[in-house]
């Protein structure tokens, strides 16, 4: 079992390769091309001076980008606070705040309504997927540098690696926090559960030790 998310894209690729992992909008993409998307954004968002246990805000719809992100937070040791895209801005303000999110990442639909978040709040940057406002990045952009990602961060299974919103229906949205090998556990024992048809190996669940 993998200590934390933040191993699971090189870890993939070594295992998989050119095998397709993702398509979206038509497009494919390899265990390979998807790393090394994820090692380009993680270099940038380190080039950011996003560090590990820095909080990022991840508001935007399913998408490429968003898996990359998603993974790319992980690989530098920072913490994902990935937030419902039905929040409001007001709403959305509130969740940075409580989790003292230092970047946003977003999408181009997003993007305009969360601006004033920078000037409030301790958050230093805010990328959109697709065209972005003179004061935010635009992920295109980012992802376009040689930064090269930084070593992988030595962080504990029982590190903090999500901070994920409860609805708030009763009151204003409690973050539940998420261990690495909560998350990585999951999802091991949901392949478990529907194991994908070309994956011959072993259930990863059966080849650990149960985790409390």
């Amino acid at each position: 079992m993998l200590d934390h998310i933040g191993q699971i894209p090189a870890h993939a690729a070594r295992n998989f390769q050119d095998r397709e992992v993702l398509v979206f909008e038509g497009v494919s993409y390899s265990f390979n091309e998807l790393n090394t998307l994820i090692e380009k954004t993680a270099g940038a968002l380190h080039g950011l001076g996003i560090g590990e246990g820095d909080v990022v805000t991840l508001y935007a719809s399913n998408s490429w980008q968003w898996v990359v992100s998603y993974f790319a937070i992980a690989r530098i040791g920072a913490v994902i606070n990935p937030v419902n895209t039905m929040l409001t801005p007001v709403e959305i303000e509130f969740v940075v705040k409580d989790c003292g999110a230092r970047a946003i990442i977003t999408s181009a639909d997003k993007v305009a309504g969360i601006m004033g978040v920078k000037n409030s709040l301790n958050v230093t940057s805010i990328i959109s997927f697709g065209p972005a406002p003179s004061d935010a990045i635009s992920f295109d952009d980012l992802i376009s540098g040689d930064t090269a990602a930084p070593a992988m961060p030595d962080v504990a299974p029982e590190a903090l690696s999500t901070i994920a919103y409860t609805s708030g229906t009763t009151g204003h949205p409690k973050g539940a926090m998420q261990s690495h090998k909560a998350v990585i556990f999951n999802g091991a024992m949901t392949t478990c559960a529907g194991p994908l048809t070309w994956w011959s190996a072993p259930c990863p669940a059966r080849m650990s030790t149960p985790m409390s």
